[in-house]
Order: structure tokens, then C-alpha cells, then sequence
């Protein structure tokens, strides 16, 4: 049966998690878990965790049902919160913390401490865990494939304004083979490396003209684009629309 172990191993492994361990654990002495989407520990099977050790099973059909962060009382009145991890619409974890008889919550730092694990779950999501799409899982194993594209993926966001970035410069990156990691962008994604990368160059151009402070050459070379001419051909051909004319409609005040 399929489960989302290996994505839950991934995201344990993220120097972010870690972090946020460190400084939830330093400002309020509280521990961050990590938990299944059944509501067991992720290092536990359900059959040697005990009962006490589980979400509670309304609260984890709770969130499967609102996919929203729940902050509850358990039964020693103790303030709890669990935070979804959502991927692809499905619940694939949760994000556990909360008091216990050593360390206990005000309001304020219980709704904040809510707040900023919420907003943490988003940024993984959209910044570490959209290139490990669950369709690259096999048979519950992170594959080579899988590690190999999510680097790549995570060097283009981290570089998409260098109007040097090319394949060639990932794949030396990584130490692999160019027709390799190509190969691997047209099985994987279903796309090529060269679209791949406009595709996020475009999504940064989007928020860029959304400011109405730049020109269109300054967002196109912020982008990673060296001619803004290309850059407008590129950006029309993805949106039906010229960057001015996208810029103009996404700033104009709206009529009530």
C-alpha cells in the first residue's frame, strides 16, 4: 500500500524543519513533531505506538476534512496544535506540537506559534516539496531520479535571474551526465529544461509586475532574460498578453 513515509523522510531531513525544531524549542521549550496523516509519529508503527502518543483521531479527521491547522485542549487540558502538510490536495502529514507538564502556552503564543507553523507547511510545500511529486515515488522508495530532480529544480528557483543558467551548469552542479538529467526532465516532468526554467522565470515576472514599480526591461532582466524582447514574446506566448498589458490589468484600482 502506498504511503507518504518517503515525502515525511524528505521533509525530516530539511535543514528548515531542523530550524524551526531549534527555535520553537528555544523560545518556548516545546517540541515540533512529525507526524503520519493517521496521526501516528512518523517513527513509530501504529501497532508499537501507544494510544497516548496518537492525534486524536477527531482532530486528524478534523483536518483531513478542512486540510486547516486545528489548535485544541486534549484531555489533561494541556493546548495542542497540528498543522496539515497538504501535497497535491491530500493530507500527507502533520505538524505536531504543543504543552505538557513541563511547558505551557499563553493565548497569544498559542495562536502565534499556530500562525507561523502554518505559514512554514505553505513555504515547504511551495518551495521544497512541489518538485518531489508523489508520482516520482515507486514502490515507496525515493528514487535516484527523484533526489536528482528535486536538486535541479531547487538550484533553478534558487537561480532563475542568472541569464547564464543552463543545464550544463546543473547537471556539473550535481556531477551527473547533461543527457542525462535532460532525459530525466522529459520522463519526469514531461517537459524540457528550457520551458521548465520559464515557467519559473515567468511565475517571478508575475509578482514583479504586480508591484507597478519596475518597467518591463528591468522585470525581463531580473528574470533572467538578457533580450526584453524575448522576454515579451515568452511571456505572451504563456499568458495571451503582453507584459504591459498584464502589468495594467492587475493594477488597476477595482470598481465596486
Amino acid at each position: 500500500m502506498f504511503t507518504y513515509d518517503p515525502l515525511l523522510n524528505q521533509i525530516e531531513k530539511l535543514s528548515l524543519l531542523k530550524n524551526n525544531r531549534d527555535i520553537i524549542k528555544l523560545l518556548s521549550g516545546l517540541d515540533l513533531e512529525l507526524y503520519r496523516a493517521d496521526g501516528t509519529p512518523l517513527h513509530c508503527s501504529s501497532s508499537k505506538t501507544s494510544p497516548s502518543h496518537h492525534i486524536k483521531p477527531a482532530i486528524v479527521e478534523e483536518i483531513q476534512e478542512s486540510k486547516a491547522p486545528a489548535k485544541y485542549i486534549d484531555e489533561d487540558r494541556f493546548k495542542k496544535i497540528a498543522i496539515p502538510i497538504v501535497l497535491n490536495d491530500d493530507v500527507i502529514g502533520i505538524l505536531f506540537t504543543g504543552e505538557n507538564k513541563n511547558f505551557s502556552l499563553q493565548l497569544e503564543q498559542w495562536q502565534s506559534i499556530a500562525k507561523t507553523l502554518d505559514q512554514f507547511t505553505h513555504y515547504i510545500i511551495k518551495n521544497e516539496l512541489t518538485p518531489l511529486n508523489i508520482n516520482l515515488f515507486k514502490d515507496n522508495i525515493v528514487t535516484h531520479k527523484t533526489r536528482v530532480l528535486n536538486e535541479a529544480i531547487k538550484y533553478i528557483k534558487n537561480n532563475f535571474h542568472s541569464n547564464t543558467l543552463s543545464l550544463k551548469e546543473i547537471s556539473d552542479q550535481n556531477n551527473i551526465s547533461y543527457h542525462h538529467l535532460s532525459r530525466i526532465f522529459k520522463k519526469e516532468l514531461n517537459t524540457t529544461f528550457a520551458k521548465f526554467r520559464n515557467k519559473i522565470r515567468m511565475d517571478a515576472a508575475t509578482k514583479l509586475l504586480k508591484k507597478n514599480n519596475l518597467s518591463v526591461s528591468e522585470i525581463s532582466y531580473a528574470c533572467g532574460f538578457e533580450d526584453p524582447g524575448y522576454f515579451c514574446k515568452v511571456f505572451k506566448r504563456q499568458f495571451g498578453k503582453s507584459p504591459k498589458t498584464y502589468q495594467k490589468k492587475v493594477s488597476r484600482p477595482s470598481r465596486i
